[in-house]
């Protein structure tokens, strides 16, 4: 079973059962996510839930350029529009 987690579509969490374990995997909700949220139950002790993050560091990493690059273009653009027409 799929279920949507966050805004962005291709972000989609998954719900895996077998025959001893239960699978669930949430995706961080955000533009620039950073990780998932695994969790693996137990089918006999389903009352006892562990709740494990794994972080991408890459992920941040080419977050942080994307949004420096995006906003260096724009400062160029800017400059070079108002040196046009000085």
């Amino acid at each position: 079973m799929e279920f949507i987690s966050s805004l962005f579509p291709k972000r989609k969490g998954k719900i895996e059962v077998t025959e001893k374990f239960v699978k669930i995997d949430i995706p961080d909700a955000g533009m620039f996510s950073g990780g998932d949220v695994v969790e693996n139950i137990p089918i006999q002790n389903i009352s006892n839930v562990k709740i494990s993050r794994r972080t991408n560091f890459f992920l941040y990493v080419f977050g942080l350029i994307f949004f420096l690059g995006g906003a260096i273009f724009s400062v160029l653009f800017l400059l070079m529009i108002i040196i046009r027409f000085l």
